[in-house]
C-alpha cells in the first residue's frame, strides 16, 4: 500500500474539480486566516488554518478535514474573544487604580519625600 500525494499547486488558491465550491472557497479563505491568525500569535487558529491550507482535502471524501480546521479555528477564536475580555477589564481596573486622585497624591508626596521637597 503506498500513500499517494497530491502534487503541489503551481498557483494558491486554484479550483480543485474534485471539491465542492464551497470547500475550495474554503480553503482559499484558510490562507487569509493564517496569516491573520500569525499576525494574532494565536497558536491555535495557526494550526486550524494550517489544516486547511497545507493538508487541505484533494477529494470530496476528504473534506471532513476542512470540519476539523474549522473546529480548531472556532475553538482559536473563543481564546482570542476570552482574552480581549480579560485585557479590557484589567486595563480599566488599572484604570481607576493608576486615575484615582487619592493615588496620585500619594505618589506625589513619595517623590516629593524622595526629591527632599
Amino acid at each position: 500500500h503506498t500513500t499517494r500525494r497530491r502534487p503541489p499547486s503551481p498557483a494558491m488558491c486554484t479550483q480543485n474539480p474534485n471539491l465542492s465550491r464551497a470547500a475550495n472557497e474554503a480553503m482559499c479563505w484558510s490562507t487569509a486566516h493564517l496569516v491573520l491568525a500569525i499576525i494574532s500569535l494565536n497558536i491555535i487558529p495557526i494550526i486550524g488554518a494550517s489544516m486547511a491550507t497545507c493538508c487541505g482535502p484533494s477529494t470530496q471524501a476528504e473534506v471532513h478535514s476542512l470540519q476539523c480546521a474549522g473546529i480548531v479555528q472556532i475553538i482559536g477564536g473563543v481564546f482570542e474573544v476570552i482574552a480581549a475580555v480579560v485585557v479590557f477589564i484589567l486595563a480599566i481596573y488599572y484604570e481607576l487604580i493608576l486615575f484615582a486622585p487619592g493615588v496620585w497624591v500619594l505618589i506625589g508626596g513619595i517623590i516629593g519625600i524622595y526629591a527632599g521637597v
